[in-house]
Formats: C-alpha cells, sequence, structure tokens
C-alpha cells in the first residue's frame, strides 16, 4: 500500500525568513513548511497542515485572547487557529526550554524548540500511515473481517495486522481500527516539602518539555503546592497513592474522587495488602470508572481478571483501561506475556539520558 503523502508545517511569523527555517537549528527543507502571517491564516485551511507553529506572537495580543477578546482581524485569526475543533496541532516556538507564561498555559499552548520542528512532521506521518501487515498468520483475513462485521462489531482488535484486501474491506464496512495504548512514563518527583519542589522548579519544567507524554508522582498532600507552583504541569499528575473508600480513609488516605477534584491522571496502587484485596478491588474500579482516573499497578493480572476492567469500556474504542500494567526500575511488571506493561515508572539516570542528547 502506497505511503500517504507528507503534510507540511505551517510556520506563522513575521519576524523569520524562508532561509532561515532551511538553516540550523530549525533545518527544514523547503518543502516541508509554509510561511505566513498571522491575518492570512483563517484563509488557508487548517486540515492541510501537519501542525501550526508560531513565532514571536506580540505578548500583547494572547493576553487578548486568553480574556476572550476578538476585535482585530489578528485576534480573530489566533482564535480560530487555537480553538478550532478539527485543526492541526498549534505550537509556539521558543529558544530554550523554560516555563511557559500564564497567557500560554490558559491558552494551552505548548512551547517547542527550533531542532524539534521536525518531529511534528514525522509524528503527523506515523499517525496516518497505515500499520503494514508483517505477518500473514496472525493478520487478519478479509472474510474475518466481514465476520466481525456481521456479529455487529465495529471495531477491529487492537494489535492485529490486516492483509491489504482485509483493509479495504474493513474501510468499504466502515469498521475502524482500536488504538493501541502509548506507553505512558511516570517519574516519581523526589521532594517532601514546598521548598523541594520550588528548588526542582526548573528541572521540572526541562524534562516536561523533553518528555511530552511524562506523567510526575507526586505524594497527594503535595499535589495541591505543584499546581500552584507548575500550573502548566497541573494535568500531569499521579498520586502515588490511593484508597478504596469514596469519601477516602478516616487515616487521611486520599479517595479516587479526591484525585478527579485535583484534575490528576490516575494513582499507583501499592502492590500490598490490604490494597490487593478483591473487594478493595472492586470498589477502586467503580470508582475509577465513574471519575475516568487510571489505576497504575504492579500486581499480577489474573488478580485483576474479576474486576472485569482490564479492557476499555464497552462502547468506545478509544476508552483507556482502568487498571494499567506498571512496570518499575526493579519490578518489570505484570507477568503476562499477552499483556506488556502500558506504563513504566523511570528513574533519574535514565530520565537524564533524553535530556542530555538535547543540550
Amino acid at each position: 500500500m502506497a505511503a500517504m503523502p507528507a503534510r507540511p508545517l505551517l510556520i506563522v511569523s513575521s519576524q523569520v525568513t524562508v532561509e532561515t527555517l532551511c538553516q540550523p537549528p530549525f533545518g527544514l527543507e523547503p518543502e516541508t513548511f509554509l510561511l505566513t502571517s498571522l491575518e492570512s491564516v483563517r484563509w488557508l485551511g487548517f486540515s492541510r497542515f501537519a501542525a501550526v507553529v508560531l513565532h514571536e506572537v506580540p505578548p500583547d495580543l494572547l493576553r487578548k485572547a486568553a480574556l476572550g477578546l476578538r476585535d482585530s482581524p489578528a485576534l480573530e485569526a489566533l482564535w480560530e487557529l487555537l480553538k478550532h475543533p478539527d485543526g492541526p496541532p498549534v505550537r509556539a516556538l521558543v529558544p530554550a526550554p523554560g516555563r511557559p507564561p500564564k497567557d500560554w498555559v490558559d491558552l494551552g499552548l505548548e512551547p517547542i524548540l527550533p531542532q524539534d520542528l521536525a518531529s511534528l512532521l514525522a509524528s503527523d506521518q506515523a499517525s496516518r500511515q497505515a500499520p503494514p501487515s508483517t505477518d500473514p498468520r496472525q493478520a487478519l483475513t478479509a472474510e474475518e473481517v466481514r465476520e466481525l462485521h456481521w456479529q455487529g462489531i465495529r471495531v477491529l482488535p487492537a494489535g492485529r495486522p490486516l492483509t491489504d484486501w482485509a483493509r479495504e474491506v474493513a474501510t468499504a464496512l466502515g469498521l475502524t481500527e482500536a488504538e493501541p495504548a502509548p506507553q505512558c512514563l511516570l517519574y516519581r518527583v523526589r521532594a517532601a516539602t514546598r521548598q523541594d519542589l520550588q528548588a526542582a522548579g526548573e528541572r521540572l519544567f526541562q524534562v516536561a518539555h523533553a518528555h511530552p507524554s511524562l506523567l510526575f508522582v507526586l505524594a497527594p498532600p503535595l499535589i495541591p503546592i505543584f499546581q500552584e507552583l507548575f500550573p502548566a504541569l497541573r494535568h500531569r499528575l499521579v498520586a502515588s497513592t490511593v484508597h478504596w473508600a469514596s469519601q477516602g480513609a478516616f487515616t487521611g488516605e486520599t479517595s479516587i474522587a479526591m484525585l478527579a477534584d485535583l484534575g490528576c491522571r490516575g494513582a499507583i496502587l501499592p502492590a500490598a495488602p490490604p490494597y490487593s484485596d478483591p473487594a478493595h478491588l472492586r470498589s477502586l474500579a467503580a470508582l475509577a470508572a465513574r471519575c475516568g482516573l487510571a489505576i497504575f499497578t504492579t500486581l499480577p493480572l489474573e488478580r485483576l481478571v474479576e474486576c472485569d476492567i482490564m479492557a476499555p469500556h464497552p462502547g468506545s474504542h478509544r476508552s483507556p483501561p482502568i487498571f494499567v500494567p506498571l512496570a518499575t526500575p526493579d519490578v518489570r511488571g505484570p507477568s503476562d506475556t499477552a499483556r506488556p506493561p502500558t506504563a513504566r515508572l523511570i528513574d533519574d539516570q535514565e530520565l537524564d539520558r533524553p535530556v542530555q542528547r538535547k543540550g
């Protein structure tokens, strides 16, 4: 099957030139980007581009956009660009890693370094490229796809390759492919006080920029302090523990609902009694499903089968599982080769390696 044509980047700037973008540190090929002004963005159509990169947008313009103002052509264009439901990712070009301004946080605008622009093209191409049928013995055939359709199944099994003919049949019948969950990286923040968090601020922003999918693990009492100090990272948090009671334990442990109110992505389940009690696991599963949180665990998966929560929720192939298999530096993860760990707790040594290469 032929590869899909690559989509270019849209660079929005009145300062940079085409020649500059083709030289280091940008290093883009002329055919991989289009340079335009902010006022012209709204007339170009968003679906044509892999991503939009803003360069040196006036701070007062971003401040007005964050307040919801649309009283000029430039603001109207910026508003449509940031709020378009079907638009491409929007990034702001920065010369070095650092803490983004509050207006960027309010607008959901993420920074990107010049040398990382090419990664936007690669990510877009990878997301649009159909997975190859590498193993004919395990690939779904056209007949098997038709059988799934007759059974009323509209989502193909995750991780199963398809023959080229099966892929065409699936497209014709309207079947979609379940997206495999990318491996999630968790990093335990070594802090016990507000002062510890303040001292680690610069490093946290550096690693957050180097690893866009990285989640930070904190003890529940430190989570509100972390969110106050680093609002741009407030939704990238995982609690180091959680209690199965609906309102938390009398001993002060935190419940699923409390973590949801804080905007956490999930919590790590201690792999020890009484957390591993079947009744407590069922309670955690029900509460996590209601609140939309993930529970990361190193428990053997056979203990979780009776909870019936290792598969995505019915009715949505995009819904994540509730319990997520977790590997740690000293524990490789639940011993089930059919379901390898989809989350990994990494240490400082592993975290530093990508940061050093970017330097």
